[in-house]
């Protein structure tokens, strides 16, 4: 064999050593599946599955960009696992509202973000999508088709085995919630997150009171993955909310989070609130930032 030949070979072999996939490393289902260098803690892997969604952006009541995590914890290699999304109605605190659907699947559909096959030893997901007014308009069970009305809608992720044809995720996960305005007839004229649903209830006290109500009533989402924090910033530092509006807001703080990093803004505007000339929203501003000591 030539020493020409020999090179040939000698450059093949590098080259194909040089471009072969690494091998899974040792260690929990952590973070994404693909293969990743060093060692992992077991600490770091989920105990179980999740899925947990997220307010991105808005844009003008016709479009809501939500973002989810997810993780599958010990998946099997080979194995299909999607991450897809459902739509539910919110009734009230710990029940699990109607499921909206579409024709072909009346009583709730789940809608499909990412399918991944399993190569390795752990998934994870981190993917966005667009919820929009249009895709909501005439979906089965969505309230207020007959007189129109205000319908509080939770967008779900949840996680699939589609090997095992099984869901990983509870009835419910934390979810992203949105408002929409639906018209007689199933037409949804706006959807909007409920951080921007909250901060136009601001024009008197009663108002105010009605809808932080309703915000009570909420369970099973994260205020800060939904902007709440940021929608009651804007309320408290906003010139023209009714001051009845703004003590309402005030008083229905969580005390313990205004010490929190995310609610800086807010104890902010509340200590201006405190220091400022108005008697009620004054005193209500003082006995909050008391509660936190």
């Amino acid at each position: 064999m030539s020493a020409r030949t020999l090179l040939a070979l000698f450059a093949l072999g590098f080259a194909a050593a040089s471009i072969a996939p690494a091998a899974p490393p040792p260690g929990p289902p952590w973070p994404t599946n693909r293969p990743q260098g060093g060692t992992r803690s077991a600490a770091e892997a989920p105990a179980k599955s999740f899925a947990v969604a997220e307010v991105s952006e808005s844009a003008g009541g016709l479009v809501v960009v939500v973002s989810a995590r997810a993780a599958v914890a010990k998946p099997k290699a080979g194995q299909e696992y999607e991450l897809s999304y459902q739509l539910r109605v919110h009734t009230a605190k710990g029940e699990a509202g109607p499921l909206l659907g579409t024709k072909q699947f009346p009583k709730g559909v789940a809608l499909n973000v990412r399918t991944v096959k399993c190569e390795h030893d752990w998934i994870e997901f981190y993917e966005t999508f667009d919820v929009t007014r249009k895709d909501l308009s005439g979906m089965t069970n969505l309230p207020g088709t007959e007189k129109g009305g205000t319908v509080f809608v939770r967008v779900e992720p949840h996680l699939f085995d589609v090997s095992a044809n099984a869901f990983l995720t509870p009835v419910r996960t934390p979810a992203a919630v949105l408002v929409a305005s639906v018209a007689p007839g199933g037409r949804v004229l706006e959807l909007r997150p409920v951080s921007e649903w909250l901060v136009g209830w601001t024009g008197s006290a009663a108002d105010a009171k009605s809808a932080l109500a309703r915000l009570a009533e909420l369970d099973e989402w994260d205020p800060t993955f939904n902007r709440i924090e940021g929608a009651f910033a804007r309320v408290l530092t906003s010139e023209t909310a009714h001051p009845g509006a703004k003590a309402e807001f005030v008083r229905a703080l969580d005390a313990k989070r205004l010490n929190w990093k995310s609610y800086w803004d807010v104890r902010k505007a509340v200590e201006a609130l405190a220091a400022g000339p108005d008697g009620e929203l004054k005193a209500a501003a003082r006995a909050k930032l008391d509660e936190t000591k």
